[in-house]
């Protein structure tokens, strides 16, 4: 059972136990049959329905969830999406509101309770999905609350396997604890950027007429285009001077022409990420000034995660890179917390520089060591 203790200890998408994914439990055999077409996922964040709070608080009674001294109103009130088969209240989400320092963002953290006899149906799945939106309906209608997305930290240890969740909560840390921290955050939510029309502007652009340009590939010789990425890094000062360009030009992945002329580059380089306790393809890129605010930094950061995608997806060790990593600063920083190439924002740099990941669609999240307690 989920403990519901504190927004940042307790926040769980899900707190089935030991279910499986045959909707059976160890200790309590078969799910009990019941009518799909009867279940309802009522969304009722901040409406004060009284019916459905009533039924809440009856419901945390009955199963003696609520740790001492939690007040079952309040916590009524937080009820983000009930779950109802026919008149019974089979489960809920609930939700509190608590800014999340490494985002410097407001995010509703977000704890499940389905009722023991609904466990192992999977009714979990869909649970956070609908919350997510009704919290998303919610924010939008609300601007000045400046609510970013939802969150989640993970006590169940049977869960988080994959870094993104079909609801979209993606693993971005681990709480002190080694607990799952997780986020979501809202399609229209968009962050505070130096330039947010300059920005918006390279979100939302599409190819103008660039070539994307692998490098290092299928045993081509690239010593040309090296050579000439090396003239074009000097000719724009992106090294300081007397820097020796052949590390550099080694690790260069894709780059962009317009016609003959060179107008981006882009390298790549396996990090380790401590935060995720796994190793990242640490992706770096430079645009020529005039191409800045085009969507070409996207373009190239979508090619470099498509191709280093494919190149590690045969790989189930846990030394393989797990996703990409990239910084962006000044010019470079959205105010979409998931950019066009699909990279979340997930922390900070020293000077504002957003730090952006993306995880590979094969990665896994190895299991526990050992059971975190519930």
């Amino acid at each position: 059972m989920t403990n519901t203790r504190s927004p940042h200890r307790s926040a769980s998408p899900s707190d089935e136990g030991a279910a499986t994914e045959n909707g059976r439990h160890p200790e309590r055999g078969a799910v009990p049959l019941f009518d799909p077409a009867n279940i309802e996922y009522r969304p009722v964040w901040r409406r004060d329905d009284e019916r459905v709070m009533r039924d809440a608080m009856e419901m945390w009674q009955a199963e003696g969830i609520l740790p001492e001294g939690v007040d079952p109103a309040a916590r009524a009130r937080e009820l983000v999406i009930a779950i109802y088969d026919g008149e019974t209240l089979a489960g809920c989400l609930t939700a509190e509101v608590h800014p999340l320092r490494e985002l410097g963002e407001k995010f509703a953290f977000a704890r499940s309770f389905i009722r023991p006899a609904w466990r192992g149906a999977r009714l979990t799945d869909r649970l956070m999905i609908d919350g997510h939106a009704e919290l998303g309906r919610w924010a939008a209608a609300h601007p000045d609350e400046k609510l970013a997305g939802s969150a989640a930290i993970y006590q169940n240890h049977n869960l988080g396997a994959r870094p993104v969740e079909p609801s979209g909560l993606t693993l971005f840390g681990y709480t002190g604890k080694g607990l799952q921290k997780r986020v979501l955050w809202f399609d229209h939510y968009r962050l505070p950027v130096d330039d947010p029309a300059h920005a918006e502007e390279a979100a939302s652009a599409g190819q103008a007429s660039w070539r994307l340009t692998p490098v290092g590939r299928n045993g081509a010789d690239d010593r040309a285009l090296r050579e000439e990425a090396c003239r074009f890094w000097r000719d724009r000062n992106v090294f300081a001077p007397n820097t020796d360009l052949s590390g550099p030009a080694a690790a260069l992945s894709v780059m962009a022409h317009d016609g003959e002329e060179m107008i981006a580059t882009s390298s790549l380089r396996i990090v380790p990420l401590p935060a995720l306790r796994r190793r990242f393809v640490m992706l770096r890129c430079f645009v020529a000034p005039r191409w800045r605010g085009t969507g070409l930094r996207e373009a190239l950061a979508a090619e470099n995660f498509r191709l280093t995608e494919t190149d590690f997806a045969a790989s189930d060790s846990p030394a393989s890179p797990a996703g990409m990593l990239t910084i962006c600063g000044g010019e470079d920083r959205s105010p979409r917390p998931i950019d066009g190439a699909g990279f979340m924002l997930a922390g900070y740099a020293p000077e504002r520089d957003q730090v952006r990941l993306r995880w590979f669609g094969h990665a896994r999240i190895a299991p526990a060591r050992r059971p975190l307690s519930a």
